[in-house]
């Protein structure tokens, strides 16, 4: 069962590697601009990572009786990350197509987000040579 599990991820995510070059190569005949592009990676990352430390910081000082207006701050700069993303791709192509294409843009970049971030902490594992630890009582 858990080789179908890992099939199943496999294929959607090679789905979602066809949906990402159909988009650029649509945005780039039709518009000149390859949609899926460093820039707007970054931008929506840092606006994704500043949105949600900005929640936890906002939550904890909730919890605390803290002050709130730093994670308030925080989420406010994610919030316009990912408005800028939108504007940016808006600029290049049009209304509708840059509206409907940047949800899709940003599916892709959480899901790419997501297992960078997996890649990027394995990687590390394995450069400190990480052991497991065992428990014995």
């Amino acid at each position: 069962m858990l080789i179908l599990k890992i099939l199943a991820v496999l294929a959607a995510l090679y789905l979602l590697y066809l949906l990402t070059i159909g988009v650029n190569k649509f945005t780039l005949k039709r518009y000149n601009y390859l949609f899926i592009n460093t820039l707007t990676l970054s931008t929506s990352l840092g606006g994704y990572a500043a949105s949600l430390g900005g929640y936890f910081w906002y939550m904890k000082a909730l919890q605390n009786h803290a002050d709130i207006l730093n994670g308030q701050i925080l989420m406010g700069i994610g919030a316009l990350l990912l408005l800028y993303t939108l504007y940016k791709n808006i600029m290049h192509t049009d209304e509708i197509i840059g509206l409907v294409l940047t949800v899709v843009q940003q599916v892709i970049y959480l899901v790419a987000g997501v297992i960078g971030l997996i890649l990027i902490c394995l990687t590390f594992l394995a450069y400190i040579e990480a052991k497991p630890v065992y428990r014995i009582n």
